[in-house]
């Protein structure tokens, strides 16, 4: 047999040992190594879409809560600015209310000092004429007319002879001893006082009686 025959028959010899089927457990080893190897891949593979899918959550919850806090923001600014609407439409009705009440205020205070004088007047009559004079009824015809006159506008006065004094109501000119009132009680009244529409409009001057 030639030189180059016997080194076909090796190799054909060569292919043949390389052909010969693996034992059982070697293959059995070879399977579970390969099925290990794709569990990890598709280990690999889920871990990373998780990983992408917590990403996403926590994103979709940090929007979530801007827009409650956001909300809660607007929320709360039209709670205001219903409170502060309501407040100015409270304040408007109420300034509404306090001018038509008070509206005459400065005609009523440039009337009152024309009862002070007539009250003055009055006062002040001799002796000798009597009511019925022309001049007195006059007077009391004339006083009785601007009485009438302010009151009609809201404008009330008041006498405030043998009550206490009041800081608040009064205004004090002097004190004086009496035998009539008990002190700190006003013992006589130099000019009366007035309110409109039960707010002071001017206060009483009196005399209070010496402790």
């Amino acid at each position: 047999m030639s030189e180059d025959q016997n080194k076909q028959t090796d190799n054909n010899e060569a292919l043949e040992e390389n052909n010969t089927p693996l034992s059982p457990d070697l293959e059995a080893a070879l399977r579970d190594a390969e099925a290990h190897a794709e569990g990890i891949e598709s280990k690999k593979t889920e871990s990373s879409k998780a990983q992408g899918s917590d990403q996403e959550l926590k994103k979709l919850q940090e929007e979530l809560e801007a827009a409650k806090k956001l909300n809660n923001e607007m929320r709360d600014g039209m709670m205001r600015a219903r409170a502060d609407l309501e407040n100015a439409r409270r304040r408007f009705e109420r300034e509404q209310k306090e001018s038509q009440l008070y509206a005459g205020e400065k005609v009523l205070k440039s009337l009152i000092p024309i009862v002070d004088d007539l009250d003055r007047t009055l006062e002040n009559i001799p002796d000798d004429l009597g009511e019925d004079h022309s001049l007195v009824a006059g007077v009391n015809m004339v006083h009785r007319k601007f009485l009438h006159a302010l009151e009609s506008q809201g404008a009330t006065s008041f006498h405030p002879l043998g009550e206490a004094f009041d800081p608040t109501n009064h205004e004090a000119l002097m004190e004086a001893p009496s035998e009539d009132v008990e002190p700190g009680h006003i013992t006589q009244v130099f000019q009366r006082g007035w309110t409109l529409n039960e707010r002071l409009l001017r206060p009483a001057k009196v005399i209070i009686a010496k402790g």
